[in-house]
Order: C-alpha cells, then structure tokens, then sequence
C-alpha cells in the first residue's frame, strides 16, 4: 500500500505525519510526504497517486469531504486524523458522519462517542481509533534536577489564546517568572520568549518548568502538555473529559470558566508550588503516549 501523508504548517500536525512515515508496517510500501494542501486548487499534490490518502481535519469540512469523494472516486481509501470539531465551523458530530463512515479508519484524541451521545446520535457505525498524540519519550525527559525557574511554560501564536493571558496575570500577581513558545508579544510577567528551536533544546526548557499549560478552551490535546510532562513539568489543563482521558493521573485541573476566575484558580495553583513528577507517572505516560504503539494501532486499522 502507497499512503499519501501531506506536510502541514502545524508543528503539531508535522509531528504526527512524521511519526507516520517513521511508524509504517512492511505492507506500506512509501510513504509520500508532499507539500502541504494547495488553496488554490484544493488539490494535495500527487492525491491520486497513492491508495491511501490521510487526511488530517482541522476545519474546512467542504474542503475535505471533497477530497474523500475524490478519493472514492478514483478507488482509493482514506483515513481521517480528526484534530479539531467543536472549533470549526462544522462543530455538530452529525456534520462529519458522512465523512467518518467512509473512512478506513478515524483517529482522534476526543471522546466522539460521548459527543455524540450528548447530541442525541446514533452510536459510533465507523472503524473509530480513540488514541491521543505521542512523545518521543528519547528525547522529552527528565534531566538534571535543579530548580525550575519558571513558573509554568505557555505556547500560542497571541496572548488571548490557549490561556497565555490568564497564566501571565497569575504569574505576574506572585512576581514570578514565565516562559512562552511561540513569537513575542506584550506581557505582563518576567517573560522569556523561544521559537525556533530544537526538540532537545525544547525539552532542556521544559526542565526549567514547574508546570506547562495545556489550557486552550473548547477543545484541544495540547501537545506540550505531554512534551512538558515527560520533562518533569506538571500539566494544568481544563476540567474537560478530553483532557481527563488523557491526563487524569497526571494532571491539575481548572475549570473552563471567565478570564478573573480561571486566574484566580491557577494564582492558587501557582502559590502552592508543582508536585514533583515521579518516576513512575514519567513511565507511565511515556507507555501512554508512546508514538510506536499509537502509529502501529493507526495503520493496522487503515491497512485492514
């Protein structure tokens, strides 16, 4: 089987393309990893080449329903990697049945049966991969334990976005330090900015970190969630059941509420200092998280 994995401008999304390729069974023949999605044509390059076309959904539903009925048309299969739902502009599950039961296989971190059980819907008649995203456990570790200056460690393209503001002015009201992943913009706290860099010097960071967020509202896996916890840093993420099934044993947990509230809460999660991540929780989160076992669960059922 030739598999069509097209390149994105996601880091996040590169990650699991990446562990794709790397990831494959014998009975993959290739891997082509093309340019990304062209707006212009709607067209990923060399679709048609493949028997497999992946199709990583972040939105734009018209957009790759009409890449899944191309596929059919030409007699190949496709497989969906849904990454986001309640945030496009399709946020009802029973928006994306058509696209899901003709998939191969759905992957996906959210609980699509519970929402789709919230929303009075038929139960789940698709080939579903409930499994989240994976760390590469080699590099994301625990190194020399020291002190952590900062406070928690942030990422988001603005401060408005993923909890960047609400953790800044938490951390600002103790006078404590912050660290943000992602382009520079006006903080309120001591902040130090990083973009651009090595997973290893990602994961040098992420020692330096009591806690790291994973608070984006609505939905989200919150990747340097899992990153930074592998690295020692405890993850705070929203009281939501997809980050629970995910992070449950691991996590701090905060209700998804208004900006002054949320703050308040992480002002007091932030004064009562991280635990300590263990050895233990670190092993079992790298076995959670583990790219070979999610990538090898993936393929056996879009190869079936």
């Amino acid at each position: 089987m030739l598999a069509i994995v097209p390149r994105h401008e996601s880091r996040a999304i590169v990650r699991i393309g990446e562990a794709l390729a790397r990831w494959c069974p014998d009975d993959v023949q290739r891997i082509e990893v093309p340019r990304k999605d062209s707006r212009r044509g709607w067209l990923v390059q060399g679709e048609d080449q493949g028997d497999l076309l992946v199709l990583f959904v972040n939105g734009m539903r018209d957009h790759y329903m009409a890449q899944a009925a191309r596929a059919r048309a030409r007699g190949q299969k496709y497989a969906v990697v849904q990454i986001a739902l309640r945030t496009t502009r399709h946020p009802r599950t029973e928006q994306w049945r058509e696209l899901w039961r003709g998939a191969s296989v759905v992957w996906s971190y959210y609980p699509l049966g519970l929402w789709i059980a919230e929303e009075g819907g038929a139960p789940i008649d698709f080939n579903f991969f409930h499994a989240p995203l994976g760390v590469d456990a080699d590099v994301f570790k625990i190194g020399a334990e020291g002190k952590r200056p900062y406070t928690i460690c942030t990422s988001g393209y603005r401060r408005n976005q993923e909890g960047v503001a609400e953790c800044d002015e938490a951390v600002h009201a103790l006078g404590e330090k912050l660290l943000q992943l992602g382009p520079t913009f006006e903080m309120r706290s001591d902040t130090s900015f990083l973009s651009g860099i090595s997973d290893a010097d990602l994961a040098d960071f992420y020692g330096q970190c009591q806690f790291v967020s994973g608070l984006r509202r609505t939905e989200g896996f919150e990747l340097p969630a899992a990153e930074g916890l592998l690295c020692g840093a405890r993850p705070v993420l929203f009281d939501r059941p997809h980050y629970r099934c995910w992070y449950e044993p691991w996590g701090e947990f905060v209700r998804e509420d208004s900006f002054d509230l949320v703050k308040r809460d992480l002002i007091q999660l932030f004064d009562r200092g991280a635990r300590p991540v263990t050895g233990v929780e670190r092993a079992a989160a790298a076995k959670l998280f583990d790219w070979e076992r999610i990538c090898k669960g993936f393929w056996e059922r879009a190869n079936a």
